[in-house]
Order: C-alpha cells, then structure tokens, then sequence
C-alpha cells in the first residue's frame, strides 16, 4: 500500500488482501461477497473470521465445552482434547502459533510456549507481558505499568 485512501474495489475485481476490497473480502485473488454463519460456500476462505466451510456452510469454529476433532473441527476458544474445547489453566502448554485462544485466563507466550495471566492494574508490563483488557502498559511509568486505556 502507498499511503492513499482509495474507494474500495467491486465485486469480481482482482484483489491481493481484502483490505483492498469495499464491503467484501479477497478470495483467491478476487472480491467475493462477504458471507454469513451458515451461508453457502465451497472453501474455508469464503467464511467469516473463527467459521469453516463444513459440508456446504459456513459453520462456526466450536469454543469453550463444545464437541471438536483435532484434525477436520478445531476448536477457536480451547484446545481439543478428547472430542471437547477445553481452555488451557496458567502454565498449559500452548501453541503460540496457533489461531485458536488457548487459555483460560491469559495468552499463549511466544517464548516459553505456556499460558501466562494477563497482568492487572498497577502491575509491571517492562518484560513485553499483556495487560488484561482495557488496560495498557503505560510506558511513561518507570518501571511501566499496566494503566487504564481510558481515563
């Protein structure tokens, strides 16, 4: 991209990232209408973000205590094991790579592979760990800080 907004392209038109699309994304080289949880499809691109193309249909990804298969279903929230999403506790070892969220209460860190908490108000964030939702490491602190984003 070259730093200029520019409208959107039409459905059909040749696409390299859906960024470059209006109201539609990019499957396989082309705008293609965006589609819904149990729409019609062919391919697991043409679904929404966390849905597969699963016999015919967007199907969403299964989460937390829904039915999985490591191989055909994986799960979007938790970790397959036994047929069920299950969400990893502090210190499960997790892929970091992964486009599932793993852990329960925390995030998949990259170096050591485990679930880690998500650091609380007040608390040191200097080491590169995640504040918890609405907060952030507020660098302006030594050492930083996690701080509310708002207010």
């Amino acid at each position: 991209m070259d730093g200029v907004c520019r409208e959107g392209r039409a459905l059909g038109e040749e696409c390299s990232s859906t960024l470059e699309c209006a109201d539609s994304r990019c499957v396989r080289g082309r705008c293609d209408a965006a589609r819904g949880p149990y729409d019609p499809c062919e391919a697991s691109d043409q679904c929404p973000w966390a849905h597969l193309c699963y016999e015919g249909a967007c199907v969403p990804l299964p989460v937390s205590d829904e039915s999985c298969d490591p191989e055909a279903f994986p799960c979007y929230i938790g970790v397959c094991r036994e047929c069920r999403c299950e969400l990893l506790a502090e210190g499960g070892a997790c892929d970091a790579d992964a486009v599932a969220i793993p852990c329960a209460d925390g995030y998949c860190d990259e170096e050591t592979g485990r679930c880690v908490a998500f650091l609380d108000e007040g608390e040191d964030c200097s080491d590169g760990s995640v504040c918890r939702l609405g907060l952030v490491c507020d660098e302006s602190e030594d050492p930083p800080v996690c701080r509310p984003a708002c207010g």
